[in-house]
């Protein structure tokens, strides 16, 4: 935990707006994390806040993630004290926080936290990466479940959503102020030419993220095997990324054994490591399900790199990506459908290219993500916290 500098005595501008942020950063490595993670950096480096980090990482490893055990109640009563003691130490802060997906054990998560820190933070900021909740504390929660869900979460000064179509979420808790800010990524290519690939009798798919059914793994893994049988070895597939369970990785492994080398895992990809991926692939393929999905980077990431897509109309997927006939969008249960999708996304790999990209440039690259944010963030305390 880092705590704001003492006093200096010496003359100084406006206070800064000071803000405790009670959230992980990697590892282990999730959208979520690294989001958190940029934020915090850039907070950090603006004079015009400070900034107090509790890192409430509870997790390891990428499988543990929103998973209930005894092992992580005591760390996360001790990162409540910390957020207390920093409380004391520094007067009074706004208070950042990333609530729960709709899952009833991150959900018990939220209301430690928030019974712990509420009473000390009048000022709180939900930022909404997952998705869910307000749908589990609205029809699936029971009547004592709802109730303290409600107003343990409720009346934020400021919820911060990713797109319009995922507020609705956010707006069962009644905050005092909603706001739209998409995500963002640095821009890998940092400015450079989009990368020159040679034509090769093998299309290159790519699947980048959490290996699961839900994200939609095996879907990719079936239609890549179908095609094959349509086209001997004319698609190849690399995963990156970590297995959601020990059974997901045992049957993955199973395919990979008997596809004759069209399937591979590269494992846990760094940033110089994901971006070597992203520039030898042709086809990027993300049919995702997953029930909590948010905004996904690893599509981001795809259209930095201007890779055609195939994903599914999934949460706020369809106004995260432009309207191109290079975005493929598929039923996830029809793997022929998939496989289709993939042969017209090696086609569009040999086509015009830019469009992608430009949508990328224009809507998410990191430096807008933190400038809305920084926005957002002062319109919710324009006047003075400790009022």
């Amino acid at each position: 935990m880092t705590l704001p500098e003492a006093p200096t005595g010496k003359p100084r501008g406006p206070s800064p707006f000071k803000l405790l942020v009670f959230a992980g950063v990697p590892p282990p490595v999730h959208g979520q994390s690294v989001m958190v993670a940029a934020l915090l950096d850039a907070l950090r480096a603006d004079p015009a806040f400070s900034v107090v980090h509790v890192d409430l990482r509870l997790s390891h490893y990428t499988a543990d993630v929103g998973r209930g055990r005894a092992g992580k109640l005591f760390p996360l009563i001790a990162a409540c004290g910390q957020a207390l003691r920093a409380r004391l130490a520094g007067g009074p802060m706004a208070f950042y926080y990333v609530p729960a997906p709709g899952r009833r054990v991150p959900v018990f998560r939220d209301w430690i936290v928030m019974l712990c820190c509420r009473p000390f933070f009048p000022r709180r900021i939900l930022h909404w990466h997952a998705v869910g909740l307000g749908a589990w504390a609205t029809r699936q929660a029971n009547a004592l479940e709802r109730g303290l869900t409600r107003a343990l979460l409720g009346r934020a000064e400021l919820a911060v959503v990713l797109d319009p179509e995922l507020a609705e979420d956010a707006a069962v808790f009644n905050p005092r102020r909603l706001t739209i800010v998409p995500n963002g990524i640095p821009d890998p290519l940092r400015g450079a030419p989009l990368p020159e690939k040679e034509r090769r009798a093998t299309t290159e798919v790519l699947f980048l993220g959490l290996g699961s059914e839900a994200k939609g793994l095996f879907r990719t893994l079936d239609a890549v095997v179908l095609a094959n049988t349509r086209e001997p070895n004319a698609f190849r597939l690399t995963f990156a990324g970590a297995f959601a369970s020990p059974a997901e990785e045992h049957r993955f492994r199973d395919a990979a054994n008997a596809s004759g080398g069209a399937i591979q895992h590269s494992g846990f990809a760094n940033e110089s490591k994901k971006n070597e991926l992203l520039r030898a692939a042709d086809v990027f393929c993300f049919p995702t399900t997953y029930a909590h999905e948010g905004q996904p980077l690893v599509l981001l990431e795809a259209m930095a790199y201007d890779l055609p897509i195939i994903t599914t109309r999934w949460r706020g997927i369809p106004s995260l990506l432009p309207a191109s006939p290079r975005i493929h969008y598929v039923e996830p249960e029809r793997t022929e459908e998939i496989a289709n999708a993939l042969v017209r996304g090696r086609a569009m790999a040999d086509g015009p290219k830019g469009e992608l990209r430009r949508h990328f440039l224009a809507n998410f690259t990191l430096e807008q993500h933190l400038r809305v944010m920084k926005e957002a963030l002062h319109q919710a305390v324009e006047r003075d916290i400790g009022r």
